[in-house]
């Protein structure tokens, strides 16, 4: 799913401290720095860094 990140989001993620990349996900293997599910990872390594950065938010995040 692709969003445009507002000042909403950041202002979330500082306040709760959400995680919502690979590094954080139940199915990312570290080590080979793939997902263990099969899908390409590297749209969902990093959260957006500014306003109006689109954010690529996986499917099969889990927290883990």
């Amino acid at each position: 799913m692709r969003q445009i990140a507002d000042q909403e989001f950041h202002e979330q993620c500082r306040t709760f401290a959400l995680r919502a990349t690979c590094d954080s996900c139940a199915h990312f293997d570290p080590e080979a720095e793939v997902c263990g599910e099969g899908y390409p990872s590297d749209e969902h390594r990093h959260l957006p860094v500014a306003v109006g950065d689109v954010m690529c938010f996986c499917k099969m995040f889990e927290l883990s």
